[in-house]
């Protein structure tokens, strides 16, 4: 008798043909091959199993057992005698059991940003962006942070943090000061007396207000006034006003000084400029107000004059030297016509007194109250009194008429 041969295999088929698996689940495959007989039997121990990407991506325990480790999509082999199929295998992360952090550590300036990201850790090892979902936070008391990143406020060493419910993640980051931005000058206005001296200080600060070590160049606009050393010490010069300059780059900052026309006690370069000085106002009485006995009136606010930086008088002892001047080119001139009449004898001292009436409006201030113009105007009265009177004197050396 012949012997019946065994059936041949004439296909095979893998199941399930695509699967998604958590990280860290197990699922098992299965073959089954069908035979020349239409048998269908359970080959899975017969066949070779395999996996793309080495093995490391997913080993199956068993034949036929599939243990995912890493995520992504893999493809899964069977093959048996001249047969092979296939199954498609998707390995999605787990839960996170940890959150990380990037980056670890930073440094930056105030002006800038650090982009951040946050990635929660499943139990094997797969890392997945939790950016969007993360509750974060900063110990910057000005800072901001948002899934985009920290944007620093102030300068220091500060803490960034996320957290996805009792997981936490921290980065340290240090802030330094950004680009220069403004420049404040104290004392940032000033009054003050000639010959004072003030000391100048200029900070300079980025956009979010953190000091910026700043090296300045100092400047006055108006030196006649006062000067300043580029250490920022003003010296008080002569009545006015002027800025102070300070300029770092392309920034300036400036401070108004007025120096007004009091010589301070402790003033090192005395002034003889005559000073305008205005008359006090007296205050007129209100009918039915009384100051009541035993209380001192209300005190009145006076605010000062801004002096006026074009207005400085010319000295005391130049005064003086004018009006000898003109007394002595009045005298000169009443003596050399003192025998010599003319119709036109007047006109020279009203040109001379006219000439120190100019000089008084175009050398002193307005509203300044000043003795000599006056005295002037009396000495050519008294010059034009007196040759006036002798007009009718006969000329000297000239005998008197006789008698009728």
């Amino acid at each position: 008798f012949a012997l019946a041969s065994a059936p041949s295999l004439t296909s095979i088929v893998i199941t399930p043909g695509t699967a998604t698996v958590t990280a860290g689940q197990t699922i098992p495959f299965t073959l089954q091959g069908t035979f020349s007989d239409t048998s269908v039997q359970n080959i899975t121990e017969q066949a070779t199993w395999t996996l793309n990407g080495g093995g490391l991506m997913g080993i199956p325990s068993q034949k036929g057992q599939f243990t995912a480790v890493a995520q992504g999509t893999w493809t899964l082999t069977a093959t048996t005698q001249i047969y092979t199929t296939t199954a498609t295998i998707t390995v999605v992360h787990g839960t996170p059991i940890s959150l990380n952090l990037l980056p670890k550590s930073a440094s930056l300036t105030a002006d800038g940003l650090l982009p951040l990201r946050i990635y929660g850790v499943d139990s094997q090892g797969n890392g997945f962006d939790i950016s969007q979902t993360a509750s974060l936070s900063t110990t910057d008391p000005k800072g901001t942070v948002t899934a985009a990143g920290y944007t620093p406020g102030t300068a220091g060493t500060w803490v960034v943090n996320a957290a996805l419910g009792a997981l936490t993640a921290s980065t340290p980051v240090t802030i330094t000061p950004g680009m220069l931005a403004a420049l404040t000058l104290t004392p940032s206005t000033l009054t003050v007396n000639p010959g004072d001296t003030t000391q100048l200080t200029a900070h300079g600060t980025d956009t979010k207000g953190n000091s910026v070590p700043t090296s300045v160049t100092w400047n006055t606009t108006n030196p006649s006034v006062g000067t300043v050393d580029q250490n920022g010490t003003f010296k008080a010069k002569g009545v006015g006003q002027t800025n102070i300059e300070a300029s770092a780059g392309s920034l300036t900052s400036a401070a108004p000084i007025a120096v007004a026309g009091v010589t301070s006690v402790g003033a090192t370069t005395p002034t003889n400029d005559i000073v305008a000085v205005a008359k006090p106002t007296a205050t007129p009485k209100v009918a039915g107000a009384e100051v009541v006995k035993g209380q001192d009136p209300a005190p009145s606010t006076v605010t000062p004059a801004t002096p006026n930086a074009s207005c400085k008088n010319v000295s005391h002892a130049l005064t003086i030297i004018i009006l000898i001047g003109f007394v002595l080119i009045l005298g000169g001139y009443f003596a050399s016509i003192r025998n010599r009449r003319h119709a036109w004898w007047w006109i020279p001292p009203v040109v001379l007194t006219a000439g120190m009436a100019a000089i008084y409006a175009y050398a002193f201030c307005s509203n300044t109250y000043l003795w000599w113009p006056w005295t002037a105007i009396a000495i050519a009265i008294v010059f034009i009194s007196v040759y006036y009177q002798r007009l009718d004197l006969p000329p000297p050396n000239q005998p008197s008429p006789p008698p009728a």
